[in-house]
């Protein structure tokens, strides 16, 4: 158990990418273990060959700050090296940049009264999705919060765009319908164009849809699956009991 409480707090202060983080904790156990082999094996009791494995080869504070900036990202790193208000201005001009060129290809490839009205809460969702699956990026292969209960962690907002996707295009499709059945009969002479033209519009809003519903359920299954594995390893560098304990403390 003391060798599980060890691990724990070493996997609570080290910040790194999942990989690299149990990577760290299995060769620290390791290494724990066969110390403490070596120790009991030259006649020492099993307490105190615990106690003294534990304080010969548990890392302390500094080391694991150290280990953290070792495996903290090249552009993390050089983007610390930046003043806040530089980081955030390149920040705000990619994002400008970005914007008006998505705004110049909208302009060039249809106009925007010609789009489906439903577009516009699908594209709301793409944003926010693209943002969630963004900071989770971020957070675990960045900042190294890359526990198990830190990468399932709002993972399930992912299923809840994805579901938003597929019933906006749901309701877009039936409001497109009504509304090309109305233009329809309104003006009969028009009858092919309209048709033509209604089933350009539920084409693209049903491209969109699952555009966007995909990638969010499939983003959600990456992050639970990731998670899963996670807690396999965690529990079997900590043991069922310190694991369910952590797990706890942090929900």
């Amino acid at each position: 158990m003391r060798i599980g409480a060890t691990l724990r707090e070493a996997s609570r202060s080290l910040r790194a990418p999942p990989s690299a983080r149990l990577r760290f904790l299995e060769e620290l156990r390791s290494d724990l273990e066969d110390l403490e082999s070596s120790l009991r094996a030259a006649g020492m009791s099993e307490s105190e060959a615990k106690r003294r494995a534990e304080a010969m080869l548990a890392p302390d504070a500094e080391t694991l700050e150290a280990l953290s900036r070792v495996h903290r990202p090249l552009w993390l790193r050089w983007r610390a090296r930046l003043p806040g208000r530089g980081a955030l201005g390149m920040a705000l001009a990619l994002g400008v940049l970005a914007l008006a060129g998505a705004i110049s290809a909208l302009r060039d490839t249809a106009s925007v009264r010609d789009l489906p009205l439903f577009l516009i809460p699908i594209a709301g969702i793409a944003i926010a999705a693209t943002l969630r699956v963004a900071g989770k990026v971020v957070r675990i292969w960045c900042e190294g919060e890359s526990e198990s209960t830190c990468v399932l962690a709002g993972s399930g907002d992912l299923l809840v765009a994805a579901a938003g996707a597929l019933v906006a295009t749901t309701f877009g499709v039936v409001q497109e319908l009504y509304h090309t059945a109305s233009l329809i009969v309104a003006t009969p002479t028009l009858q092919f164009e309209l048709l033509m033209q209604g089933l350009r519009r539920l084409t693209l809003l049903g491209i969109a849809g699952i555009a966007v519903a995909m990638p969010c359920g499939l983003a959600w299954l990456f992050f639970v699956r990731q998670a899963a594995g996670l807690v396999r390893r965690e529990r079997g560098l900590l043991g069922p009991d310190l694991f369910i304990a952590s797990t706890r403390r942090l929900s």
